[in-house]
């Protein structure tokens, strides 16, 4: 049991909806809240499809429970709008997205926003970004960067971000991504393996990369739109 959460929603012919949170914490407390917000997150998208008011009420829903036995959430929500040809990004104190153009630039998007349960209410900021400027979009959890090897070294987001721009390069779909990154940290990691909770949504824009189908057997989500995603946890 962990308090790792991602999903990915379709919310129309023309949106999808998603979504990497880390609850504060380990075991059955973390896990009762990650299944807390996946519920959230369903009902608060049938009320609006805006990142940064999803947060909003999700943060308002949240806060009593979670301020009352000290724990907190963070999340990160991208949602796709193909009509509109963009992405519109909103965060609750996570981590950066990191997203390759495809031209093999790599940029980070952090928009500012409390972690849900800090406080009862929180404005939270969207950053907006043309598809046609992201070839990959990657979301994950701080399991990922703080993995440690034999030595004690952590994997970091400089070496995360290494690799990522070394393989957008190659034109990889979501799925060959997820397998060369999940190759690469089990080289980095100790032998003992992962100390945290480790969760990554990739998300390929398909028209800059190959695509084949998918194993029924492979973990994470796959979606049917001009871009695909695909998240392991």
């Amino acid at each position: 049991m962990g308090g790792d959460f991602y999903d990915v929603l379709s919310l129309s012919d023309e949106q999808a909806l998603l979504i990497v949170a880390d609850v504060m914490g380990k075991g059955v407390p973390a896990a009762l809240f990650a299944a807390t917000l996946h519920a959230l997150v369903h009902t608060t998208a049938e009320w609006t499809h805006t990142p940064s008011e999803m947060l909003a009420r999700m943060n308002r829903l949240l806060f009593e429970e979670l301020s009352g036995v000290d724990m907190f959430i963070t999340a990160q929500l991208v949602l796709a709008d193909f009509r509109q040809r963009r992405l519109v990004v909103a965060s609750a104190g996570h981590c950066p997205l990191f997203v390759a153009s495809p031209a093999g630039n790599l940029r980070t998007i952090a928009p500012d926003g409390l972690p849900l349960g800090i406080l009862p209410n929180v404005d939270y900021e969207e950053e907006i970004l043309p598809m046609a400027e992201c070839s990959c979009a990657l979301l994950y959890t701080d399991g990922l960067t703080e993995a440690r090897n034999a030595h004690g070294e952590l994997f970091g987001q400089e070496r995360l971000c290494t690799w990522l721009r070394q393989n957008v390069s190659k034109s990889k779909t979501a799925a060959e991504l997820s397998e060369s990154f999940l190759a690469e940290l089990k080289s980095f990691q100790s032998p003992t393996g992962p100390s945290d909770d480790q969760t990554f949504l990739i998300l390929v824009n398909e028209t800059s990369a190959r695509t084949k189908p998918r194993k029924t057997d492979e973990p994470g989500i796959s979606v049917t739109f001009p871009m695909s995603a695909i998240a392991i946890k």
